[in-house]
């Protein structure tokens, strides 16, 4: 039985759950100076319980979210020497630590935590969510955004890019279908692979030899493939980003040998969110924009037969990529 919620006949909604379930979410390191690179928004709310399950090297939970330079954050920082567990407050752009527990945390195991907000009173658990580690009493924001985050790391060898494996909303697993914001992927190197962890910019979706993929991208660099054997070997579309004009492009990769099959020459615009759906049956491949009805593009291919991953994928070496209204069929 699939994990993913039925929408029509022959078509999945894709929610935020099911990626927990395909174990194949991972919040990339916020590095430099861009702010909310690094953001998963998952609700807004004065009052709310966050609980979490996974890596977090430098990643955790934020409430009462106005912007990126004003909210609160709980979470782990391994570069916090003996005081790895903390809750910290950020006004007009300047950090203020409100509490913190005395353990020094290691970057390589999943813990379990969690935060609750309840008028001016921050409790911080964790892994006993029974008993804070905890509490802080602050007034500065009453409320605001809440949701998830990773600020610093990218996937380099001490610091992995944050990972969670269970995200709980007030005791109940969240499992909203996926809007603007739910997943962002963060492309670390062209490889596509962090550091020993997992995947880091490309989730794996229900295989098929036939099909569709199709979802809302706002992107630098990002796609979908049908018949992914892994990321040497697949059939892909993507919003090629060249220095001029930005493509629109179905294409194939066999033993790490890109081939572009089509080209829609369109400058696309990379803050623009655009649907996009990859069709591939037999020896026939059609790669759709905006308009579901008539291809943009239209190929015939033999390279890559049987079954392989749907999947949705950012291949940029540094570069974030919006997915909304993930669905297949």
């Amino acid at each position: 039985m699939s994990w993913f919620s039925t929408v029509g006949f022959g078509q999945a909604q894709v929610t935020f759950k099911d990626l927990l379930n395909y174990d194949l979410i991972q919040l990339g390191g916020y590095t430099g100076s861009e702010p909310t690179v690094r953001r998963t928004v998952l609700g807004s709310a004065s009052d709310v319980v966050i609980e979490t399950y996974g890596y977090v090297s430098r990643g955790g939970r934020f409430v009462r979210y106005k912007d990126f330079n004003n909210h609160y954050y709980h979470g782990h920082d391994v570069g916090a020497n003996s005081q790895d567990h903390l809750f910290l407050k950020r006004v007009a752009g300047s950090w203020t630590v409100l509490g913190s527990e005395a353990v020094d945390l290691d970057d390589w195991t999943a813990y379990r935590y969690k935060l609750e907000v309840s008028g001016n009173t921050f409790k911080c658990y964790r892994d006993d969510m029974t008993t804070p580690k905890f509490t802080v009493v602050d007034t500065t924001f009453s409320s605001g955004l809440y949701g998830l985050a990773s600020h610093y790391g990218g996937g380099t060898s001490n610091h992995p890019c944050t990972k969670f494996y269970e995200v709980k909303v007030n005791g109940v697993d969240y499992n909203e279908p996926l809007t603007l914001d739910k997943i962002w992927l963060w492309g670390l190197f062209p490889s596509k692979i962090s550091y020993g962890v997992i995947s880091v910019n490309t989730i794996l979706l229900p295989p098929a030899t036939d099909g569709w993929i199709q979802a809302k991208v706002e992107s630098h660099q990002a796609g979908l493939s049908m018949r992914f054997k892994d990321h040497a070997n697949h059939y892909w579309i993507d919003t090629e980003e060249p220095a001029t004009t930005r493509d629109f492009r179905l294409g194939k990769s066999v033993n790490g040998v890109e081939t572009v099959l089509g080209v829609e020459a369109i400058d696309i615009n990379k803050y623009t969110l655009y649907t996009l759906k990859l069709e591939v049956y037999g020896s026939t491949l059609k790669a759709y924009r905006d308009d579901m009805t008539t291809p943009k593009i239209t190929a015939t291919d033999t390279s890559i037969t049987g079954s392989g991953y749907r999947a949705i994928f950012n291949w940029s070496g540094y570069g974030e990529e919006f997915f909304q209204e993930v669905s297949y069929g």
